[in-house]
């Protein structure tokens, strides 16, 4: 999942819990496979993609967010599940003028 962050940070947020976080979902992409030894995707940034900022107010990132999950036969038939959740973080710089 390709995922851009906005994070606004006390006190300038309305939340009372900390820092404020808006995440936005732009293109995932799923594959189910069985006996994988290698996989490759790509993805692309949206054209009027913001690029990564921080200042003391808010923040702006983009995150590639991998989920994999795996299971595995145990005794007696059953089916064990494991998820692997890795999250990359990305630096977008702004276009070359």
């Amino acid at each position: 999942m390709l995922e851009s962050e906005e994070v606004v940070n006390q006190p300038y947020s309305h939340s009372k819990a900390g820092d404020a976080a808006m995440r936005k979902l732009h293109c995932e992409q799923q594959e189910v496979t069985e006996h994988l030894l290698a996989c490759s995707f790509v993805f692309t940034l949206p054209p009027n993609a913001c690029p990564s900022f921080k200042t003391p107010m808010v923040s702006h990132r983009w995150l590639l967010r991998f989920e994999l999950s795996l299971a595995t036969p145990t005794s007696g038939g059953k089916v064990a599940s494991e998820q692997l959740v890795w999250t990359l973080p990305l630096v977008v710089f702004p276009p070359p003028n």
